[in-house]
């Protein structure tokens, strides 16, 4: 890969995290303002943080059996 469509691909990514992070505020402001500190809003906000959670220890998990897998195609003793 280029250097260049490196840069775009880069330039890409932060502009659709940066409105991802933009709509969630406005998201969290619209439920506050609609449910205030409620257990209905409570319950939202830790279901939408487990839902994260979950893909992050799925993430960690998949880098971690990677080199096991390798090792075990290759039947090398090393892993690394």
């Amino acid at each position: 890969m280029n250097k260049k469509k490196f840069l775009y691909n880069t330039s890409i990514v932060i502009i659709i995290f940066s409105l991802n992070k933009i709509l969630g505020f406005f998201r969290e402001s619209l439920i506050a303002a609609n449910y205030g500190a409620t257990n209905a809003s409570d319950a939202f906000y830790f279901a939408m943080s487990m839902t994260s959670l979950i893909f992050i220890v799925s993430g960690a998990f998949t880098q971690i059996m990677k080199p096991m897998i390798i090792k075990i195609q290759t039947g090398t003793s090393k892993v690394f």
